[in-house]
């Protein structure tokens, strides 16, 4: 089989975008080569691909790894690149291919009879990628967050701290597609003719089916209750704040905060009143761009996430239109056209939190002195039973010594079995010492 190596690599990198490295089963992570056409699948993903392809003399597939394949492709450097099977085995411009058995190779399930189907124009499709696709999760793990709403005649997608709706003009099925297959067909879309119509089946085995001149895809659709964003968006015009100005003055703005921006939280301000935009790194440094912003009604200023709002400045056009009532309340990026954004702005200024303490600090002074003074007293030693004792007791052995103002105190001799310590202590106490 003979192919172009640039169309051929081309499809390949296509289709290598739902196949994972890292497999648990082999034959998983490769791809089915036969004349004409390629096919690839993850379980819950299946793509084929038509590839031009002269000089058939076989009819048999080759199944090697796709991630391999295209890291040999574009290593060469001829125009033409061909495949020959000699005594069962695989060779491309004489590299021998890893092949697995046919019989291996999971075949993509087809779409069952009676189902409905929609008839989607490709550019229908591609604006419904270019507009939904940035505003939903892209972390992973987060299933519903991950995937775009399509239900009839309209398209959403959200990641619970932004938006995006569109108002589609050729109605769908009501799945909620996966993100990434979305984006893995959307390079299907940029080599197909954007009046191409796409046949759309979704199935009940949870499945949707596109079929268009040149390529299939088979995705399994995201289940569960998608968030009700349609409350989001209010019935009545009761905005409080308007804000207009152009996309291009508002990214060059951004490139230039973007110099003292915290990575930490990310966070830029707009102050509409002094027309401005501004952001403050994790030193402390301080970026203030002027910026030419038509505001009108009570325009409180507010914060927002600078990935966000570049994302959603990038998806506008020309002339950007947003619409909020308060400095934490959703704005609205609005043009009175079929699509809709939706940003969910951070507080500006947040709150010093001052721990209240949990018991009354002004006593601690003295009771530490009461300590300290309890430390250092000398107590006197306690009296003892009239039992036998092995000890001596100072008031015992001494009795009371009778001071007077006249008179030099008696000072006893200390008793041959008192320790020395317990002698001074009390000849101090009394006065003596």
């Amino acid at each position: 089989m003979q192919y172009n190596r640039k169309e051929l690599l081309a499809a390949l990198r296509i289709a290598a975008a739902i196949v994972p490295k890292r497999v648990v089963q082999p034959i998983l992570g490769c791809v089915h080569i036969t004349p004409g056409r390629i096919q690839v699948t993850n379980l819950d993903q299946y793509m084929s691909i038509d590839v031009e392809c002269t000089a058939r003399q076989t009819s048999a597939g080759l199944i090697t790894p796709i991630h391999k394949l295209v890291k040999l492709l574009a290593a060469l450097s001829s125009a033409h690149v061909y495949l020959d099977l000699d005594r069962d085995e695989w060779k491309l411009q004489g590299h021998i291919l890893e092949n697995f058995p046919e019989e291996d190779m999971p075949q993509p399930p087809t779409p069952p009879d009676g189902v409905t189907q929609h008839a989607v124009s490709i550019a229908t499709l591609q604006r419904m990628h270019e507009t939904c696709s940035w505003a939903r999760s892209n972390i992973g793990g987060y299933g519903i967050l991950e995937s775009i709403s399509w239900d009839g005649s309209e398209a959403c997608a959200t990641d619970g701290s932004r938006l995006s709706w569109l108002q589609l003009k050729e109605a769908g099925p009501s799945v909620m597609l996966d993100g990434t297959a979305f984006d893995a067909m959307h390079r299907l879309f940029k080599r197909t003719k954007p009046d191409t119509m796409v046949e759309v089946y979704s199935s009940g085995d949870n499945r949707t089916h596109f079929i268009a001149s040149g390529w299939a895809v088979t995705s399994r659709n995201i289940t569960g209750q998608y968030p009700r964003y349609k409350e989001l968006f209010p019935e009545r015009d009761n905005y409080k704040a308007l804000i207009e100005f152009k996309r291009d003055d508002m990214l060059a703005a951004l490139k230039q905060v973007a110099v003292t921006l915290d990575k930490r939280t990310w966070k830029i301000e707009i102050n509409c009143a002094d027309k401005t935009i501004s952001s403050v790194d994790e030193e402390g440094n301080r970026m203030e761009v002027a910026i030419p912003i038509d505001a009108s009604g009570d325009t409180a200023p507010f914060a927002v996430n600078y990935n966000y709002w570049k994302d959603a400045v990038e998806s506008m056009p020309d002339q950007v239109r947003i619409k909020y009532t308060a400095s934490l309340k959703p704005l609205i990026f609005d043009n009175d056209g079929d699509y809709k954004h939706l940003l969910m702005p951070i507080q500006v200024t947040p709150p010093k939190l001052v721990p209240k303490p949990c018991h009354d600090t002004s006593k601690e002074p003295r009771k530490t002195k009461r300590k300290q003074e309890a430390k250092t007293e000398v107590k006197p030693p306690k009296k003892q039973s009239t039992a036998p004792s092995s000890s001596v007791d100072a008031e015992d052995v001494l009795g009371d010594v009778e001071l007077s103002a006249t008179s030099k105190p008696k000072i006893p001799a200390k008793p041959r079995d008192m320790p020395e310590k317990t002698y001074r202590a009390w000849l101090k106490l009394r006065g003596v010492a």
